[in-house]
């Protein structure tokens, strides 16, 4: 019987663990693709001219 829980404990911990590794990188992905959208966005708007309003709220506007 103890051993059983053992195994069982064993067995949810691992699962936990993983699960929050797993929300971990997720979180980690979730930063990293909003940095590499804002410097799109910041790379696109100063390559636009200045006189281009129309594109430059498009690109604001996700």
């Amino acid at each position: 019987m103890i051993f059983c829980y053992k195994i069982v404990s064993f067995i949810s911990l691992t699962i936990s663990k993983v699960v929050l590794q797993i929300s971990c990188l997720y979180n980690i992905i979730n930063i990293f693709m909003d940095i590499v959208a804002f410097y799109k966005k910041s790379f696109c708007l100063s390559r636009l001219p200045a006189n281009n309003h129309l594109l430059t709220n498009l690109l604001l506007h996700d």
